[in-house]
């Protein structure tokens, strides 16, 4: 009897790993968990950059409202017209910038050669990189010094 007690305890000291069927189990539990977790944390990267994004607009929105409105200021949109300016972000490497502005000039003394120079620099956007799907819109339309302003975004 104190032989075989003695067998039992050799054979559990040797016994100390996992069985191959508990690390079968172990891995299919990680890849359900990382199936589950995979596109949320896509998704989450994609809400964070669009974020970016838009509070670059936001804040390109708020300089534009404050310079266009101040009689000192440098951007001006001509009595009956709308401005319009996109604001994006392409591949990793892009900075958020303002694209395609019509109709908003910029007065002498800025400093910059463009609207979108001196509105990413109003809005202090020409340091965030960042890839988007989201594009925002702002227009600012002058009707005899009475400004409005409105915001848009799209998903490219």
């Amino acid at each position: 009897m104190m032989l075989k007690i003695a067998h039992m305890r050799q054979n559990r000291k040797a016994n100390k790993g996992f069985s191959l069927v508990e690390l079968i189990i172990v891995m299919a539990i990680m890849v359900a968990l990382v199936a589950v977790l995979a596109p949320q944390y896509i998704r989450y990267l994609t809400r964070s950059r669009n974020a970016v994004v838009t509070n670059a607009a936001e804040d390109i929105l708020t300089a534009i409202k404050t310079d266009v409105i101040d009689p000192d200021g440098y951007l001006t949109v001509a009595n009956g017209a709308t401005g319009t300016l996109i604001v994006k972000a392409g591949d990793p490497a892009a900075k958020v910038s303002v694209n395609d502005v019509s109709n908003i000039t910029l007065k002498d003394g800025s400093g910059e050669t463009s609207p979108a120079a001196y509105i990413e620099k109003l809005a202090g956007i020409s340091t965030k990189t960042v890839k988007s799907t989201v594009e925002w819109t702002i227009s600012v339309t002058n009707t005899n010094g009475n400004y409005s302003f409105t915001s848009s975004q799209t998903h490219s």
